[in-house]
């Protein structure tokens, strides 16, 4: 089992790029972001070995609702390195005033195989539906990736969204169900899985976390802005 309280501090850049004498469907949006984490976890899985980390973030917009994100995470510290990093391709589609879909294929890239749990699941592809019901919204996600071994997550989160003069306040509460493959190498000691082939796995299911978290957001400048993200994590998963 893990408890765990943890920090986000997060710098971000965006811009507006529009073609000269172009209609709005030309209109794009480059943002770039840094951020730091006490503790950088995903899924409920500590992927920082215990360590602080920084994440970086590149991404393009088109106002049509295509994205493409580049990310990575590097640990700090003695012994930190580049952990991972991964290109995501995503479309968003506003279906009605309160309903958003999205979909998203990820390729991901680690640094250790040896180490992660999830290094074996190289790509993903995600699935989400937001239903904005008045002064909260509702969120439902489904994410399953593929590599050597296999993976579900299924997740359940609600948020709220706040103003206090220039400060932006967002409340968010989110459970993440999981049905993940992994061998059985990877996992800590005691934990025993079934045989397949000459490769021992486990099949890990059940409550993958539950977490509280609120982001804080304040403009700097006009496109400059600083976030907090303090979130509270618990996983039940001690296998992992």
């Amino acid at each position: 089992m893990m408890i765990r309280l943890f920090l986000i501090a997060f710098f971000g850049l965006s811009g507006n790029l529009v073609a000269q004498d172009a209609g709005p469907s030309e209109e794009w949006d480059l943002s770039a972001a840094a951020r730091y984490h006490s503790l950088y976890t995903n899924y409920g899985l500590d992927l920082s070995n215990d360590k602080s980390a920084l994440g970086y973030e590149f991404g393009v917009t088109h106002l049509s609702g295509f994205s493409t994100t580049v990310n990575a995470i590097q640990t700090l510290g003695v012994g930190g390195q580049l952990q991972q990093w991964s290109l995501g391709i995503g479309y968003d589609w506003q279906a009605s005033e309160w309903v958003v879909l999205s979909a998203e294929y990820t390729h991901y890239e680690y640094n250790n195989d040896s180490v992660s749990v999830l290094a074996g699941l190289s790509n993903g592809l995600s699935f989400s539906l937001e239903l904005s019901l008045g002064d909260v919204d509702l969120g439902l996600s489904y994410d399953t990736f593929l590599g050597s071994n296999s993976a579900s997550y299924y997740g359940i989160d609600i948020s709220g969204y706040y103003e206090f003069k220039d400060l932006m306040i967002v409340p968010l509460a989110q459970v993440t169900f999981m049905a993940q493959e992994i061998q059985n190498s990877l996992l800590k000691p005691g934990k025993k899985g079934s045989s397949s082939g000459t490769t021992t796995t486990s099949t890990v299911t059940g409550l993958s976390s539950f977490s509280i978290h609120l982001v804080l957001l304040y403009p700097l400048l006009e496109q400059l802005s600083l976030s907090a993200h303090p979130s509270f994590l618990y996983s039940p998963k001690a296998e992992v």
